[in-house]
C-alpha cells in the first residue's frame, strides 16, 4: 500500500496582482529578448525526502520509520538559453557577501562560458534591498524581478 503524508497548500512569494502585472510588462517580448535573460535560484536537496509530501511503501497496519539519517545541502545555480551556468554549493547561510561573491565568480564565470556579455544580459531573480546595490556594481540589468 502506498501512503501520502497530508500536503500543505504551496503559496507562490508574489501575489496575484504582481503576477499579472509580470505578464502584462513581457507579453510582447520576443524569443530574441527571452534568450538574454539568465534565470536563477537558490534550492535545498534533501538526502532522504522531501520537506513537502511523503511517500512511503508499508504494509497495511505498519508503522513508518526514517533510516540512515537526513541531511541535505543548499546549492545556487543559473541557466542561459544556451544552456546550465556555473552551480556552486552554499555551505551555512546565504548573507548578502556570500551572495556577492557568487554573482561575482559563479555567474561571471557562466557568461565567459557561454560568451554573454553582462551589459546586454538580464539577470532574473527576485530583488531584494540587500542585493539590488550589489547587482548594479555587477553591471547587471535587473528589469526582471517577479519571478
Amino acid at each position: 500500500m502506498v501512503v501520502m503524508a497530508k500536503s500543505r497548500q504551496v503559496m507562490c512569494h508574489l501575489p496575484n496582482e504582481e503576477r499579472l502585472d509580470f505578464a502584462y510588462t513581457h507579453k510582447d517580448w520576443t524569443l530574441e529578448d527571452w534568450k538574454r535573460v539568465v534565470w536563477s535560484d537558490k534550492t535545498k536537496i534533501n538526502h532522504l525526502g522531501s520537506d513537502g509530501r511523503k511517500w512511503a511503501w508499508k504494509k497495511a497496519g505498519e508503522e513508518g520509520t526514517l533510516k540512515f539519517g537526513g541531511g541535505s545541502l543548499m546549492m545556487w545555480g543559473c541557466m542561459t538559453w544556451h544552456g546550465p551556468g556555473i552551480a556552486t554549493r552554499i555551505n551555512g547561510r546565504m548573507d548578502g557577501e556570500l551572495y556577492l561573491s557568487i554573482l561575482k565568480e559563479e555567474l561571471q564565470e557562466s557568461f565567459k562560458f557561454y560568451n554573454l556579455e553582462p551589459s546586454k544580459t538580464i539577470f532574473s531573480r527576485i530583488i531584494t534591498p540587500n542585493t539590488l546595490a550589489n547587482w548594479s556594481r555587477l553591471g547587471l540589468k535587473t528589469r526582471i524581478s517577479g519571478l
